[in-house]
């Protein structure tokens, strides 16, 4: 009976459940960027708005589980008709898709600081396996996170309409990078 039940608790434990330490990530000192190129011309902007659930355990990566759930209507790029814009429906369609998810497969670790995520990312409800190489830095109890990867827009739905489907204006590659600064909690 015991083997019933405990198998029964295997199976049937909430999803996110793990082992690996809980990190807080400080939103004052953490960024979440791209950048592109719109006619020619480098742009950048961020996600300030987003949501983290982060169990990471530099010693056993396998028993890790990171998402970011990304507030889509809280892009900005400093341009006030570039944002609008992106919020639109050639763009993120914000109405309809107002959420950008990244949730972490696994991780693998390289070599000392260096480690690399797979994750399944998730936008306008076109998922897809992106892979990000970052470096992670240990101090006591915060953790130091940079990392980058390049995304073609294609892949997700986004540019639509006859004057976005091609490069001309807008490039295909996007560059995601990430900032986070993050405390452990237990």
């Amino acid at each position: 009976m015991r083997k019933l039940i405990l198998t029964f608790v295997i199976l049937f434990l909430p999803a996110g459940f793990s082992d690996a330490p809980e990190w807080r990530v400080n939103r004052e000192t953490s960024r979440i960027a791209f950048s592109g190129l719109q006619a020619g011309t480098a742009f950048e902007g961020s996600f300030p708005a987003y949501e983290t659930e982060i169990r990471f355990d530099p010693e056993k990566p396998g028993v890790s589980e990171v998402r970011i759930v990304l507030d889509m209507k809280s892009a900005v790029t400093g341009n006030d008709d570039r944002d609008a814009m992106l919020l639109g429906p050639d763009w993120f369609e914000t109405e309809i898709y107002p959420r950008g998810v990244f949730a972490v497969q696994s991780f693998r670790h390289i070599e000392g600081e260096h480690y690399v995520a797979e994750a399944i990312l998730t936008l306008r409800d076109k998922a897809k396996t992106v892979t990000l190489p970052f470096t992670l830095t240990i101090a006591e109890s915060k953790a130091y996170v940079t990392g980058q990867l390049t995304l073609d827009r294609r892949d997700f739905g986004i540019g639509r309409g006859p004057q976005w489907e091609t490069d001309q204006w807008v490039g295909y590659p996007v560059a995601v990078a990430i900032e986070i600064e993050a405390e452990r909690m237990r």
